[in-house]
């Protein structure tokens, strides 16, 4: 079992999915500080939250998932995510060195997933500026 992270958003297309991905992380001894169904929702929540982790579903209502980290990373730099999803093509044929998982998974896959991106990102690059968060913190989703 990996170390306990302390902040990992997740973001699933799904209302009833990706809050079991979260109980799932919960009883694996992780914290979610937030779980979303959107593009949008998902970067306001990542730069608002710093994640020390993004589980990522690669479809979101609406949005993109890969789109959405694509921006996240563009804002606030590197973050360890995984991409979870039923259909894995898409994501592997944009994002061939992405770490992914298949639903439905098994908990040692998200164990081991969760340990693999925790080991490629060089989290100390982790930023946000003073304008990203003034425009993040009167987002509509956040007021």
């Amino acid at each position: 079992m990996t170390e306990p992270i302390t902040s990992i958003l997740v973001a699933d297309d799904d209302e009833m999915i990706g809050p079991l991905i979260g109980d799932i992380l919960g009883c694996l001894g992780h914290t979610v500080c937030a779980i979303v169904t959107t593009e949008d929702a998902a970067v306001v929540a990542a730069v608002r939250h710093r994640p020390n982790l993004i589980v990522m579903d690669s479809r979101l209502r609406p949005g993109d998932g890969i789109e959405a980290m694509d921006r996240i990373v563009a804002l606030i730099g590197p973050v360890p995510h995984i991409f979870i999803s039923g259909d894995l093509h898409d994501v592997c044929k944009r994002v061939p060195e992405a770490i992914t998982l298949k639903k439905p998974f098994r908990i040692e896959q998200i164990e081991e997933a969760i340990h693999c991106a925790m080991e490629t990102v060089d989290t100390s690059q982790i930023r946000v500026t003073p304008a990203v968060a003034a425009s993040v913190l009167t987002h509509p989703l956040i007021t």
